[in-house]
């Protein structure tokens, strides 16, 4: 049996593993809604470690993870936020990809975050994106990211 983590059907499975995770205390279990759980970005880096390869720890996190259409791939998006210094050093070793990368951004994105990207509405249109290779982590080895300002760092990576 394979175990997809963080691909849930059903709210009782996705309190479960929240808690399992540490994103969600005891207790809370029972107050969560589905569209709660769906629009709140989880905070642990330690959790986010288990799924991308974090070389140096962000200062923060904010990521989740959703299923892709077909129900068998998912993705996950992350806004990681470093140091300026730390950001620069990183971004050094990132390749710039050719062509443009456009998705829905998720609701969770600080409103300044949200303006310093390009987008069209609620969709990140960019043609400045680089190579996400440093944070690839099996299953999730394709994607996008794309420097925010002058500290963060918008992480795309799926399964498909």
């Amino acid at each position: 049996m394979i175990f997809r983590p963080l691909i849930w059907v059903t709210l009782a499975a996705s309190a479960a593993a929240m808690m399992a995770l540490g994103t969600l205390a005891a207790g809370e279990a029972d107050t969560i809604t589905e569209a709660e759980y769906m629009t709140t970005a989880k905070t642990d880096p330690e959790a986010l470690a288990r799924f991308i390869s974090l070389e140096n720890t962000p200062s923060s996190v904010l990521w989740d993870t959703n299923e892709l259409p077909g129900g068998s791939d998912w993705m996950l998006t992350a806004l990681l936020t470093y140091s300026a210094e730390e950001r620069d050093a990183l971004l050094a070793g990132m390749t710039p990809q050719a062509g443009t990368f456009s998705m829905t951004l998720p609701p969770w994105l600080p409103s300044d975050v949200t303006a310093a990207l390009q987008t069209t509405g609620d969709v990140l249109q960019s043609d400045q994106t680089v190579s996400p290779d440093p944070f690839f982590q099996s299953p999730l080895l394709t994607g996008n990211a794309v420097a925010v300002g002058e500290t963060h760092v918008f992480v795309v990576l799926q399964t498909q």
